[in-house]
């Protein structure tokens, strides 16, 4: 028997993927009011489609910021839910490409763009690289990384004060880097990200906009990628 594989795809999301992004999974039983948001929802999505309405920033800000949570994603044992916050992440990254595309008619690509410069799409990089450094180390460490990182975990204050939690995390990965030899190959990505701060931009503490997400996506899928071809 063939195992189940998981298909990766290019597409709008539909309605009852956003509606999960926004509000989350309705609760158990009959839940009449996450019917009740779903009718609204749907109701205004279908207005952005043929009414020429602008696709709505509260529910951008809203996705986002349930993304930016990772540790509220739990399976039916209360345990983290890789699975739903990563399609959470994929599904609020096309909603902040449709909102900046509609507000700045630029097309951001899907691919990591390494001549970014912005502060939010250089700190969602940052994030990206501290996560795959640990979780590269705990794999090597006993086989698995099952553990949820400590970037996924700071992730909630990441994006309301980047720079002082991007100090806290790098200090947590000192013993993860020395695990690996010094981590020179993640490190270079850092130092590489960290020259293409504007000045004073790096030392902004201001909350991300929902950009970041969207370096942190792209970051993380080319380093997964980099991966395979190393194989």
């Amino acid at each position: 028997k063939e195992k189940n594989k998981a298909l990766q795809y290019i597409g709008a999301p539909s309605y009852d993927d956003i509606l999960f992004a926004v509000y989350g999974k309705p609760r158990a039983g009959k839940d009449s009011g996450y019917n009740t948001l779903k009718r609204k929802m749907r109701k205004q999505l279908l207005e952005c489609m043929f009414g020429n309405f602008s696709f709505p920033k509260s529910m951008v800000d809203a996705a986002s910021t349930r993304a930016s949570h990772p540790m509220s994603f739990t399976d039916a044992n209360g345990s983290f839910s890789k699975n739903d916050w990563g399609k959470s992440i994929n599904i609020t990254c096309a909603l902040v490409r449709k909102y900046y595309k509609q507000q700045t008619k630029e097309d951001i690509q899907l691919e990591l763009d390494e001549k970014r410069a912005e502060r939010d799409y250089l700190y969602g990089r940052l994030l990206a690289v501290a996560d795959k450094l640990e979780k590269t180390a705990m794999y090597k460490a006993d086989k698995k990384d099952e553990r949820s990182t400590n970037a996924l975990r700071l992730m909630s204050a990441f994006s309301v004060k980047p720079y002082s939690t991007w100090g806290n995390l790098f200090n947590q990965l000192i013993p993860y880097k020395n695990q690996l030899g010094g981590a020179s190959y993640y490190q270079s990505i850092i130092d590489s990200i960290m020259v293409l701060f504007e000045d004073d931009e790096y030392e902004d503490n201001s909350p991300l906009s929902p950009l970041y997400l969207l370096g942190f996506s792209a970051q993380s899928r080319a380093l997964k990628k980099d991966n395979k071809n190393k194989k």
